[in-house]
């Protein structure tokens, strides 16, 4: 097919039909790279449930390092630091998208020749390009929309936003055919991903644990659903830490300089974590840790967590050794559903309102870890009516002793 609106991307013949698994070399050094710079290729050493009992929605823990290769073998992280991941399509749904297109799959998109604005690198081929530099499982746009449905009188919210409905539902539905001009300069970006580091470059210099939990969902059209990152990251498998072949990862750390243990190390700290939110929270505890094995005195700390059930609790261990050498005073867990005792983790703080109003005062500093904005959302308001509460202030003044918190850092936060 011919687009009416973009320019004519210039394709080459390519005599292999390899696919590459990542976009680290081999195309032409002219051409614009699709990764930002600092970025590594990591070997996946380890890729398992965080629980036993988790189950398909489950918490899984991976273990990464700097492939053997890299010119920078140190991961030179930071307890608080992100690892920023760039994650590849379904294989289904690129195979899918190439069948309804009319053009070589294999075929390079030169670097010569092509339109200014081209959003993706060239000298790459269709088919890497599909995988790793469009975002397959986003919304497509209004105008794309538009241009598929081949109407104008769409009810984007109704039809496209709430049913989530993507580029090839909305191909396949309604049996329409694309160009690739007309998909590459309409569809989305990927984005690469933040992850929270869960561990602490003072134990594991070399490695990088993350924690993730794979997003998978039914829309209200029926249609199953799995997030493209955590459904990549899950499917990266690995052989033990002895065999030559590894899966990787292109990556790159994303220095958090907010989020950070104080360096007067008598600072009472308090953390408070639901679900993925223990990962920066593990990595602190695992620093404190390492400090205290090194001679280092510290102030208290306090572990307020939340997770849905008893099944999805994890991290115990590293809890239980924390406390068990001093890096940890005490931990309050709350589970949202499930058999045992249900309450929120905000139940349990405005329970404890005289301890953090005091810890507060006496200076203390406080680390918001949650998969969801609107936990910090509620956490802010148990905060509120505890000021309020055990502090005598009224809600005004009780807002700006908030504010001051944060803009002093004794609140700091790491929010999906």
């Amino acid at each position: 097919m011919i687009s009416n609106k973009y320019p004519t991307l210039n394709l080459i013949p390519r005599e292999t039909d390899a696919v590459r698994h990542h976009l680290f070399k081999d195309y032409d050094s002219n051409s614009k790279s699709f990764y930002s710079e600092g970025t590594l290729k990591f070997d996946v050493i380890s890729n398992k449930l965080a629980e036993i009992n988790g189950g398909e929605s489950g918490m899984n823990e991976m273990e990464v390092m700097v492939n053997k290769y890299s010119s920078n073998k140190m991961c030179n992280y930071e307890a608080g630091d992100q690892l920023v991941i760039y994650p590849v399509n379904s294989q289904c749904i690129v195979e899918a998208l190439l069948d309804n297109l009319d053009v070589d799959r294999h075929a390079i998109i030169s670097v010569d020749g092509q339109p200014e604005a081209y959003p993706f690198p060239s000298g790459i081929i269709v088919h890497e390009t599909l995988s790793h530099c469009a975002d397959l499982g986003a919304l497509v746009s209004p105008n794309f929309a538009r241009m598929i449905l081949q109407r104008k009188d769409i009810d984007y919210k109704a039809e496209i936003a709430h049913p989530r409905r993507t580029l090839i539902d909305l191909l396949l539905q309604h049996q329409r055919k694309l160009s690739l001009e007309d998909l590459l300069f309409q569809i989305a970006p990927m984005k690469p991903r933040y992850y929270s580091i869960a561990s602490s470059s003072f134990k594991h210099p070399t490695k990088i644990r993350l924690l993730y939990r794979k997003i998978k969902y039914v829309t209200s059209l029926g249609l199953l659903r799995e997030g493209v990152c955590t459904s990549y990251l899950s499917y990266k498998g690995h052989l033990g830490n002895q065999d030559a072949r590894k899966a990787h990862l292109a990556a790159y750390i994303n220095r958090n300089p907010e989020f950070r243990l104080p360096k007067e190390g008598h600072v009472p700290i308090l953390m408070i974590a639901v679900g993925c939110g223990v990962s920066p929270i593990r990595a602190l505890l695992e620093e404190r840790v390492a400090l205290i094995e090194s001679g280092r005195r510290l102030g208290s700390a306090r572990l307020f967590l939340g997770f849905r059930t008893p099944d999805d609790e994890v991290f115990q261990a590293p809890v239980e050794e924390a406390i068990k050498v001093g890096a940890l005073d005490d931990v309050s867990v709350t589970f949202a559903s499930g058999d045992e005792d249900k309450r929120l983790v905000t139940d349990v703080l405005l329970e404890e309102g005289e301890y953090i109003w005091n810890h507060f005062e006496s200076g203390g500093v406080a680390f918001l870890c949650g998969g969801a904005r609107s936990f910090g959302a509620a956490v802010e308001d148990v905060l509120l009516k505890i000021f309020q509460l055990r502090g005598s202030l009224d809600y005004s003044d009780s807002e700006q002793y908030l504010r001051r918190l944060r803009n002093e850092k004794k609140i700091m936060d790491e929010l999906a």
